[in-house]
C-alpha cells in the first residue's frame, strides 16, 4: 500500500472511531453492533484497548454533560421541559405506577405527533432551538392532549 492510500485508510479509521464515540454517546445500544463490526478483525488486546478508550471517552462526556450541561443551557437561555404525574398535587405524592403512566404518556404523545421521552417516571421534551412560536404552541397543545389522556387513565381527569 502506498503512502496516499495508507493515509486515506488512517483518515477513514480515525473518522470511524470518532463516529463510533459519538454514536455511543447518543445511542449506546446502537454502538454495540457497530463496535463489534468495527473491531471484529482486531486482535483481542487491541479490541480491549479500544473498548477502554471508548468507555472512558463516553463516560467522561456523559459526566461532563451531566455536571455542566444544565449550566451551559441556562447561559444560552435554554431549558429542558420535564413533567411528572403526582397522585396528590399538594403533597406531590407520586403514583405507585409512575413509570407505567410516564410510558403511557410517551405513547400518547407519539400518537399525537410529539416526541416525549419517558425517564424514571418523568416525561421529558427538548424542543428545537430554532422552533417558531407557532411550533412551540403546537408542541404544547399536543403535549396537553397526551397528558390529558394519561390523566384520564390515572383517574385524575
Amino acid at each position: 500500500m502506498d503512502f496516499a492510500n495508507a493515509r486515506k485508510a488512517m483518515d477513514v479509521a480515525f473518522l470511524f472511531k470518532k463516529l463510533l464515540t459519538l454514536t455511543a454517546l447518543v445511542d449506546p445500544f446502537l454502538a454495540v453492533p457497530l463496535f463489534l463490526a468495527a473491531t471484529g478483525s482486531m486482535p483481542p488486546a487491541a479490541r480491549a484497548r479500544f473498548a477502554r478508550q471508548l468507555g472512558l471517552t463516553v463516560g467522561l462526556g456523559l459526566l461532563g454533560g451531566g455536571v455542566i450541561g444544565m449550566h451551559v443551557l441556562s447561559v444560552m437561555g435554554v431549558s429542558l421541559a420535564a413533567m411528572q404525574f403526582a397522585e396528590d398535587k399538594d403533597t406531590r405524592k407520586r403514583f405507585d405506577n409512575e413509570n407505567d403512566l410516564a410510558w403511557q404518556c410517551r405513547t400518547f404523545g407519539f400518537e399525537e405527533g410529539v416526541i416525549i421521552r419517558s425517564t424514571l417516571g418523568r416525561m421529558i421534551m427538548a424542543p428545537a432551538l430554532v422552533a417558531t412560536r407557532a411550533e412551540l404552541d403546537e408542541l404544547v397543545d399536543k403535549t396537553r392532549l397526551a397528558v390529558d389522556r394519561t390523566a384520564r387513565i390515572a383517574g385524575k381527569l
